[in-house]
């Protein structure tokens, strides 16, 4: 799902710019929804779009950074963010972490990579090694096609 939404926002020129667990919402068809798009930026001709707030505990350290010094945050530095903060929000989903957990993972960045990352094939083992690709990709800011090509359509990522 969120792979599919990131893909469909990058096709239409849209950044969201606050993707976390709680803009995630589910049916009782298991229909998934990413919500919370009033503050979302959508691209035109400039390169940069003004936003007015974001989820520090998901941001990445570029807007983080950015945002506290007042300095403008590109589109492609917002995009990279979305792609950014989709990796936190897997890794939190599906390790079952809380937001005081993240906190402590977050103040350590190889912390996440080692301690999260690395559990995933065993929280997951029948797509373990997909979702553990998708997820270092996420992180690497990795174009979103590609991305898309990793995951199967039956996968709930």
């Amino acid at each position: 799902f969120l792979i599919r939404a990131l893909r469909m926002m990058k096709q239409r020129g849209i950044l969201h710019g606050d993707i976390k667990p709680a803009n995630i919402v589910c049916n009782e068809g298991l229909d998934f929804k990413l919500i919370d798009l009033d503050d979302s930026g959508f691209l035109r001709s400039s390169s940069t779009v003004t936003r007015r707030g974001y989820t520090d505990l998901y941001a990445s350290n570029l807007v983080k950074t950015k945002m506290t010094f007042g300095v403008e945050v590109t589109a492609e530095e917002w995009r990279m963010n979305d792609l950014h903060c989709a990796a936190i929000t897997l890794l939190q989903v599906i390790n079952g972490i809380n937001n005081l957990r993240l906190k402590t993972y977050r103040a350590n960045e190889s912390s996440l990579r080692a301690e999260l990352i690395d559990q995933i094939p065993n929280n997951f083992p029948n797509l373990g090694l997909r979702l553990k690709s998708v997820v270092m990709m996420l992180i690497e800011g990795a174009d979103i096609e590609q991305i898309a090509a990793v995951y199967s359509k039956d996968d709930v990522i």
